[in-house]
């Protein structure tokens, strides 16, 4: 069994302006950008067999520097997609507060209880998730090298959490930031965390507004 590389898409214009994207096809800002070229810096010499992605923009454009370099293809998954925020895509936490807030303080309490509407469930999400784990396993089941998965922040809180055995009620007791890396060990069919949430390729990066400013 190989070795998972998660990693969350690099900042996007949408974390930027602090909206829900949902399926929104937004691109990564000039900060997401350096983002993606020290993620593929720092995986440089790792045997890394395999690349998957979500359809969407900003997790491609995480991915596509490294993939570039290994001249390795980008295996695109349509079930690693961001969940469907229906009615809140586009949407400022305080809009969505305004006009749902009773629903968003259950979202922050109890996410596992919240369907967005016109949107997704958590379970929902988990489910597709782990459909898509289980075959690309199934796929590299002979390998003992990596195989990195990059998506988006409440697809990776249920697959995480679903390998460290949490509830989804649990999904934001762990931090997830962009273009960080958690790695598991499927070997001998448990799941090992050997890394969680590794950003130290990152540290020195300036804000996306710092960046304007040059």
């Amino acid at each position: 069994m190989p070795k998972l590389i998660f990693t969350r898409h690099g900042e996007s214009v949408g974390n930027v302006a602090g909206f829900y994207q949902g399926r929104m096809d937004t691109p990564l800002s000039r900060r997401g950008i350096l983002q993606a070229e020290r993620l593929s810096l720092r995986l440089r010499a790792w045997p890394i067999e395999a690349i998957y992605s979500s359809p969407l923009r900003r997790a491609l454009e995480t991915v596509r520097p490294l993939a570039a370099e290994r001249g390795m293809e980008i295996r695109v998954r349509e079930e690693l997609v961001e969940i469907d925020h229906g009615e809140w895509t586009g949407l400022t936490v305080n809009e969505v507060g305004e006009r749902f807030g009773e629903l968003l303080r259950l979202w922050r309490t109890s996410p596992e209880k919240v369907k967005m509407p016109g949107g997704e469930t958590l379970e929902e999400v988990r489910e597709r998730g782990e459909r898509a784990l289980r075959e690309i396993l199934e796929l590299h089941a002979r390998s003992d090298g990596f195989v990195l998965i990059c998506s988006h922040d409440a697809v990776l809180r249920t697959m995480i959490g679903a390998a460290l055995g949490l509830d989804l009620s649990r999904i934001w007791s762990f931090r997830l930031d962009n273009a960080s890396l958690t790695i598991f060990d499927f070997r001998g069919g448990k799941p090992r965390l050997l890394l969680l949430n590794d950003t130290c390729h990152l540290q020195d990066l300036l804000s996306d507004a710092d960046l304007q400013a040059l």
